[in-house]
């Protein structure tokens, strides 16, 4: 359920137009960072955002959502910095939102398991200490 402001439920039609403002919101956001930064996103990083806004409106509407999203590609390509770009639009606190590097994951793991017996123990352990208190998480 999502809630206005003044933590009213919102209705399922205002819910659904509220998650739309999410997506209309981190695109918009996204295309004038990029049109300040004098870049332009061709076809490919287009649709990416496009994908992955709509993704996220429908994953913040969930009350709680479990899903990902993968993100493939040659490198050089721009994966890592349109992420980096709808994350920081995506419209809720910072404190809700967590981006980890794939380095720092595996550092995060093996701490993890030098005190465990089982390494699928230290892998959900992990994953759970890093998505604590998370909405929106990002691996990179």
């Amino acid at each position: 359920m999502m809630a206005d402001a003044s933590g009213e439920t919102l209705s399922e039609g205002d819910q659904r137009s509220a998650a739309g403002a999410i997506d209309s919101t981190i695109v918009s956001s996204v295309t004038a960072s990029v049109d300040a930064q004098g870049i332009v996103l061709d076809a490919g990083q287009q649709s990416l955002l496009e994908d992955v806004s709509g993704y996220l409106e429908r994953g913040l509407r969930a009350e709680s959502s479990s899903a990902g999203y993968f993100v493939h590609g040659p490198a050089g390509r721009g994966k890592t910095w349109l992420m980096n770009e709808i994350f920081v639009a995506a419209p809720l606190p910072d404190s809700a939102k967590r981006r980890v590097h794939f380095h720092t994951f595996f550092q995060e793991l093996q701490r993890s398991l030098a005190g465990r017996l089982s390494a699928r123990d230290a892998i959900e352990q992990t994953v759970a200490e890093l998505q604590d208190g998370t909405r929106l998480f990002f691996f990179d």
